[in-house]
């Protein structure tokens, strides 16, 4: 069983996490061990859609813990993996995780499909200044009449966009019980 890494100090809700994320920013290869460089290659391998050993190792981690979430099979709960800039490097990240967790949760509803974007992100993710409407870029079509939405997301940094993401559901649905689950939690030499 993977362990799963719990991290309340987002304003979303719950939000857990795989691996600890050592960017090359902060840590080059020779300040991590072999294991961390494995894993942050993964990482970034899924997020490009680049298939590896690492990249199924990251994937295989995500769809067990997904499988750990209480009442993941009850039918009350709506699936969103957080949209990438557009819609076929979403499809590229997130395509072979959605296509096994369809296999492994038939009562979960996946919201991803009914995502439509208008335009591509305007800021980068880590910047400190984002904006409000960051995620005003997709909306989402159909709806989402689950209580529960359990938010997936590559890696959480300071939470922005879980937040917004929520906020942008809440706004268009109705409020929602969230539950965040990322492959990593960025971590900082500080």
């Amino acid at each position: 069983m993977v362990r799963i890494l719990r991290d309340e100090n987002y304003k979303v809700g719950p939000v857990y996490y795989l691996f600890n994320y050592y960017s090359k920013n902060h840590y080059p290869d020779d300040a991590i061990s072999e294991e961390d460089r494995f894993i942050r290659n993964g990482i970034l391998n899924f997020k490009s859609g680049i298939d590896s050993e690492n990249r199924n190792a990251v994937i295989n981690a995500m769809v067990e813990a997904v499988m750990q979430i209480p009442g993941i099979n009850s039918g009350t709960v709506a699936l969103f993996c957080v949209p990438a800039s557009s819609q076929g490097s979403s499809a590229l990240r997130y395509g072979e995780l959605l296509a096994r967790l369809r296999q492994n949760c038939p009562r979960v509803h996946f919201v991803n499909d009914q995502v439509v974007f208008t335009g591509e992100k305007q800021r980068k993710h880590l910047q400190s200044d984002r904006s409000a409407d960051s995620c005003s870029h997709f909306y989402i079509e159909g709806r989402i009449d689950e209580p529960n939405v359990v938010l997936i997301d590559d890696i959480v940094t300071q939470g922005h966009t879980l937040l917004e993401v929520s906020q942008l559901i809440d706004n268009q649905f109705g409020q929602k019980n969230y539950c965040c689950m990322t492959l990593a939690r960025t971590v900082y030499n500080r």
